[in-house]
């Protein structure tokens, strides 16, 4: 996981959001349930984080959650279809195993998925429950009366003699009456918007292979086997309803029956190899293993282990040496005098034994005095130094016989 935070800026005007990507190891190449979850998980752990910012891949480089941008909507809808092939799949499966048993047929589903984004807008009106909002009534009536004198226009006229038999008149009386209605009426409607942000199946494409071997075991028992042919129709029906099969929507679907090469069986378990083959593989390396132990027991034989031991050797002879020095002179010395106090700030000489002083010391503790003086011996210094190392004292007193031998 990698996380960036945003950087807290003075004078940006938009600030920065943070943002992260996974990258997980999933079974299925096309998890996007379990990237989905990520991402929600991710987004709700850090305060100010959103989900689109989050991004999640699997470990052979598959997006399986991002952000919306350029590529992401065919990355989705091929996503989308590799899930529904499998859930399809899945379905017939489960359906099928229960009849054939595992191993004994093979299941191939493509879909095609319309994504797209589809928005509807509809206005409804009912007629039925209309209202009467306002009624406008306009009325017109009228009357004329035309009445014309005038002769009738012959040849009779032209004649001077003749006289007209009559005169023509024309009368002509008119009525008008004009009505008209308006009414306004109120109509109930019902507006719906309707988007579709989902997919809708266009078509399906199933293929199912069946091994004829496991069809024709059956059949071949006796008068109450059923068909094969009857059994491929049964299996088609099956699939069919098990994958939601729909014919007018343009959906295909083939079922055969065919011999399996392994003979639709389980694969055999591979016998356990004896232990001669096993070393015989591990040869090389238990040599190899036997050459480095060798190598390296040798070098501590021969070169660590002198090495050491020629450190070491040479402060026990000086310790020797220094060791007899001071027993010899310990054991040489005269018994030595403890010094003893007076009051405080005023020291007191003690002379040696026999001497008149000595007893005059009010203040000294002949007890410890005494003791003081047994443990200074060189018999007591002796005994001290045989108990701290009785190495060291055995080879003291070996180096003083010698010495004394030589002389």
């Amino acid at each position: 996981m990698h996380i960036v935070l945003p950087d807290r800026g003075s004078f940006r005007r938009d600030q920065q959001t943070a943002s992260a990507s996974v990258v997980i190891r999933t079974e299925n190449s096309d998890d996007a349930s379990t990237a989905q979850a990520i991402r929600r998980l991710v987004a709700s752990a850090i305060p100010g984080m959103k989900v689109e910012t989050v991004s999640v891949l699997n470990t052979d480089g598959a997006v399986l959650g991002a952000s919306d941008g350029e590529g992401a909507a065919s990355g989705r809808k091929s996503l989308l279809q590799q899930q529904v092939n499998r859930e399809t799949e899945e379905k017939i499966r489960r359906t099928l195993t229960p009849y054939l048993g595992l191993g004994n047929f093979e299941i191939s589903v493509s879909s095609r998925l319309n994504t797209d984004q589809i928005t509807t807008h509809e206005t409804i009106y009912d007629p039925a429950s209309k209202s009467e909002r306002s009624i406008r009534t306009v009325k017109e009536s009228g009357q004329s009366q035309n009445r014309t004198k005038q002769p009738n226009t012959s040849v009779q006229q032209n004649v001077p003699a003749a006289q007209t038999a009559n005169d023509a008149s024309a009368d002509s009386n008119e009525n008008n009456t004009h009505k008209e209605e308006i009414t306004n009426f109120e109509i109930s409607s019902r507006t719906v918007q309707t988007v579709h942000e989902g997919y809708s199946l266009q078509s399906l494409s199933i293929a199912v292979l069946l091994n004829k071997d496991r069809l024709t075991a059956p059949a071949s028992q006796g008068a109450d086997a059923v068909p094969v042919e009857q059994q491929l129709y049964e299996i088609e029906q099956l699939v069919g309803s098990a994958a939601g099969f729909d014919k007018e929507r343009g959906d295909k679907m083939k079922v055969s029956a065919v011999s399996f090469a392994d003979g639709g069986h389980a694969l055999e378990p591979i016998p356990p190899l004896p232990w001669t083959e096993l070393l015989l593989r591990q040869a090389g390396t238990l040599i190899n293993a036997l050459t480095i132990l060798i190598v390296a027991g040798l070098l501590i034989w021969f070169g660590l282990r002198p090495a050491v031991r020629a450190i070491l050797a040479r402060p026990e002879i000086e310790a020797d040496g220094e060791d007899a020095a001071a027993i010899e002179a310990a054991m040489l010395a005269p018994p030595s005098v403890p010094a003893v106090t007076g009051p405080p700030g005023l020291p007191v000489e003690v002379k040696a034994e026999g001497e008149p002083d000595a007893i005059g010391a009010t203040t000294v503790n002949l007890i410890e005095d005494l003791t003081s003086r047994m443990n200074r011996s060189p018999q007591k210094r002796l005994e001290q130094i045989v108990e701290f190392d009785e190495a060291q004292a055995a080879a003291i007193l070996r180096q003083w016989l010698h010495h004394d031998a030589k002389v």
